[in-house]
């Protein structure tokens, strides 16, 4: 069972790539919260891309951020300097299954 994952998070209007790590309790069908080493604004459309255990990709909107202590250091030796919470948006139904799906494979 993993415990914290690896993702990106995309700025879609900028295309900016950002590292983030997710603990996978914080990964709910509403949304996430995540640690990233860069600022995002909020209200940001952004996608969340997972390579682990296997892609997966959701769009949100960020809806909060703050920072967070600069010399935490989560999963691996990179400082992750923010925190960020993404409300996920679902074009359809199937959407929300697809995630769904995602998060019984990390349970």
């Amino acid at each position: 069972m993993l415990t914290r994952i690896p993702a990106i998070i995309k700025v879609n209007a900028s295309g900016q790539l950002l590292d983030a790590r997710i603990v996978v309790s914080e990964l709910t069908n509403a949304g996430a919260e995540c640690f990233v080493n860069r600022f995002v604004a909020k209200g940001e459309p952004v996608t969340l891309v997972f390579e682990q255990p296997h892609h997966f990709a959701v769009k949100g909107l960020i809806v909060a951020w703050y920072t967070f202590t600069t010399s935490t250091r989560v999963l691996g030796p990179d400082v992750f300097r923010y925190r960020v919470g993404i409300k996920f948006q679902f074009a359809s139904p199937a959407e929300l299954e697809a995630l769904k799906n995602y998060r019984s494979v990390l349970q």
